[in-house]
């Protein structure tokens, strides 16, 4: 409760000033980015949410074994929707501030792929490190933005710090695994189980 409290504080208040500040033209031009990122975003995760996390509560595989091959999989469709980002610009009328605000942003899906840390303390039922690591990344992210404000920065700056608040939460979230779990390193893939994974998740991302 505490950590969602704090995320829609953090982000009305800041939402509020960096709205006054970037006007309607240019708000809604950083929504647009958002948005274009969001519709490949779908593809990216392929639905592997919640088969990921039934997995890992089932425990029929090693923890190391459903988290590597995760990942990798996570990896796999980041550098795909990337890849599609790049033929949409490439095809597009964007013009060139907005293709850069659309790639800065995009790196956001890399940085997502440590969602599967997440996924495993949901499924032990451990959310205390996750809020705490969302809530370092509200905070963080805030005062960034913050200082963004009263430097009168440019846009594209705006849509890096956003970009930014997913580096911080993954890094949050790796802090938290090496410290209450293991480290990532130890990760293991199966191909088996990543074929598992994309056909079970298929029909979700349908």
């Amino acid at each position: 409760v505490t950590g969602k409290v704090v995320t829609l504080l953090s982000t009305l208040v800041v939402g509020i000033f960096v709205a006054r500040y970037l006007g309607p033209e240019q708000y809604g031009l950083m929504n647009y980015v958002i948005s274009i990122v969001a519709l490949f975003t779908v593809f990216a995760t392929f639905g592997t949410s919640d088969i990921i996390i039934r997995e890992l509560a089932k425990k029929d595989l090693p923890k190391d074994v459903i988290l590597g091959s995760a990942f990798v999989v996570r990896i796999g469709l980041a550098f795909i929707c990337i890849i599609a980002i790049g033929v949409y610009l490439f095809f597009s009328n964007e013009t060139k501030e907005t293709t850069t605000m659309i790639l800065i942003y995009a790196s956001s899906i890399f940085f997502s792929c440590f969602e599967v840390i997440r996924f495993y303390f949901t499924s032990i039922v451990e959310n205390e490190y996750v809020v705490k690591s969302e809530i370092f990344r509200t905070v963080v992210g805030a005062l960034i933005k913050i200082m963004l404000l009263l430097c009168k920065a440019p846009l594209v700056a705006f849509v890096g710090a956003l970009a930014f608040d997913f580096a911080l939460l993954a890094s949050g979230y790796i802090l938290a695994y090496q410290k209450k779990v293991d480290s990532i390193r130890n990760w293991k893939v199966d191909k088996v189980f990543i074929k598992k994974l994309l056909t079970t998740s298929f029909p979700l991302l349908i």
